[in-house]
């Protein structure tokens, strides 16, 4: 509760700055509503977002070998609708269902799923079913066509050679020229992780994101008496609404921190739409304050279970840290001198929490793929990622604990932090830092272009919140920067789709006619041929 009361007291010194007075008995008015909170049952035809859960067959017929992705359904309902209807088919599987399909994610936390997966070939043969059959059949595009990859921000190069066969983009040079500026920092909040690149150099990596968002935001309306209370984050028709709920009623505005109350739906398989009413407080502004305060989040239960694949004695090109080690051939002898310098080494930062916080496993947001299994008795929560060929360890759902056990605490027990959960604002000034150097010019001009990408950060009033906690920092403070400017998306384009605007525009310049590299040349000279063609350094 000690982490909590840190959040709340930013809060408030923020509320004290807008001259804004906070509600008295708050907590006690939202706890007692929610409490007495009966659901509403809606019948079917007065349910217009009624979800068409996937049509599989019953137990006696055979369904699809897989399921992919997201898939436009029904042309008469999105006519009637006045827009698209976006059904995830994967994600849409009845209970029924649940027993003879595994729900898989192949990328997690901005890079290939190590956590449910056993090799790294099994990822990328999910990965080629779902590139395969969304190209082909939502867009008609054919293998033979050209197409573009634009990669994870922080693959390793070894982790991207399977993958490598056309021409890369990084993506904040794709960012760039979809704002349609040269320089700038960009600031991609997904859902998983959290990527900051200063074009072209000073890049952070920092895994968190809106799912992260998504959890903390659930264990503070269940902290609040939440009237659904049977909400389970491993499930994925709960996960989306948890997503719903943190779209819908998040903000980092504070003149619109009040007691409201909101309307909800609950939508289960095979069960009655059911509609709640919740009152909420300062759980919409305190949850995304986590990205800024990341030591709400468990990152050792988030990322313990991840494997390493990385071939350590194999190479083709030039070694780089963390990717190719020692072969061991000759074993090295003890060097006096090497007690020393690791005795002058800097210690990490460290933080003291007696007890992790206990939230839930967050599934991946990137697209899911299903397979058919044969049928073994599985329990409702079956959707939990698990991997392809075999039932290795699955993650089962973790059920939110009482109020006084979600959060860590403080005592004298001390634990490494991770340089990944770097709180956003310092990661930001820390990439200008490393990218700008002694450069005064630069360093104003990357403060004054920060580009913020992704939906981690679509809150309403996160741009704000984001400009004054950097302007605010120790770093930004130290070279005279009394401001910093986030740039909006251009013709208020969505932040999610200006990565992949880039990547068009990118694609017809007369200059990307010289990247492609062909089948012979490939053959010949495999991945060393990057070097000379990619827009970054390899």
């Amino acid at each position: 509760m000690a982490i909590l009361r840190t959040l709340e007291h930013e809060l408030k010194h923020r509320m004290k700055l807008a001259k804004r007075r906070p509600v008295a008995n708050a907590r006690a008015q939202v706890t007692s509503f929610n409490a007495s909170v009966h659901p509403e049952n809606i019948p079917d035809h007065n349910d217009p977002y009624k979800v068409e859960w996937t049509d599989v067959g019953t137990n006696g017929e055979t369904g699809p070998g897989f399921l992919i992705g997201q898939k436009v359904r029904d042309e008469i309902l999105q006519s009637s609708m006045g827009g698209t209807n976006i059904v995830n088919v994967a994600l849409c599987l009845p209970s029924s269902a649940l027993t003879r399909y595994r729900l898989l994610y192949p990328l997690r936390h901005g890079s290939f799923n190590t956590q449910d997966y056993d090799s790294l070939r099994e990822v990328l043969g999910d990965l080629e079913t779902i590139w395969t059959e969304a190209i082909k059949e939502e867009l008609g595009i054919e293998k033979d066509d050209r197409c573009r990859e634009v990669p994870l921000g922080f693959a390793s190069r070894n982790r991207t050679r399977p993958v490598s066969n056309s021409p890369l983009f990084w993506e904040s040079s794709c960012a760039t020229f979809g704002a349609g500026i040269s320089v700038a920092c960009v600031v991609d909040i997904g859902a998983q992780k959290t990527s900051i690149a200063c074009v072209e150099d000073g890049m952070v990596y920092l895994n968190y994101g809106g799912d992260d968002i998504t959890t903390f935001f659930t264990a503070l309306l269940l902290r609040n008496r939440f009237p659904y209370g049977d909400i389970d984050l491993a499930r994925a028709y709960d996960w989306r609404l948890a997503e719903e709920l943190k779209e819908k009623f998040c903000t980092m505005n504070e003149a619109e921190i009040s007691v409201q109350v909101y309307d909800f739906y609950t939508r289960v398989p095979d069960k009655a739409t059911k509609k709640y009413q919740l009152k909420v407080y300062d759980e919409v502004i305190l949850a995304p304050m986590c990205l800024f305060f990341p030591i709400v989040i468990d990152f050792a239960r988030k990322l313990g279970s991840r494997k390493d694949w990385t071939s350590a004695n194999v190479t083709d090109d030039a070694l780089d840290d963390g990717t190719v080690g020692a072969t061991n051939a000759f074993p090295l002898l003890p060097i006096a001198s090497s007690t020393k310098s690791k005795a002058s080494t800097p210690a990490p930062l460290t933080f003291s929490p007696s007890s992790r916080p206990t939230l839930p496993t967050i599934p991946s947001s990137q697209i899911p793929v299903a397979f058919l299994t044969p049928a073994t008795p599985q329990p409702d929560t079956a959707d939990t990622p698990v991997s392809t060929p075999a039932p290795s360890a699955v993650e089962m759902p973790v059920q939110l604990p009482a109020a006084t056990q979600v959060f860590p605490q403080a005592d004298t027990a001390s634990s490494h932090v991770d340089a990944t959960s770097t709180p956003l604002d310092i990661a930001v000034a820390q990439s200008i830092q490393e990218a700008a150097g002694s450069s005064e010019e630069k360093i104003r001009k990357f403060y004054s272009s920060i580009i913020l990408v992704g939906g981690g950060g679509s809150v309403s009033g996160f741009e704000r919140m984001l400009e004054d906690r950097i302007a605010t920092t120790a770093l930004a403070q130290s070279v005279g920067i009394d401001r910093a400017d986030v740039l909006p998306a251009p013709r208020e384009m969505d932040p999610r789709l200006l990565v992949w605007k880039g990547a068009s525009v990118l694609s017809k310049l007369d200059t990307a006619s010289e990247m492609w590299i062909g089948k012979k040349e490939w053959d010949e000279v495999g991945v060393r041929c990057l070097k000379d063609r990619v827009l970054f350094v390899w």
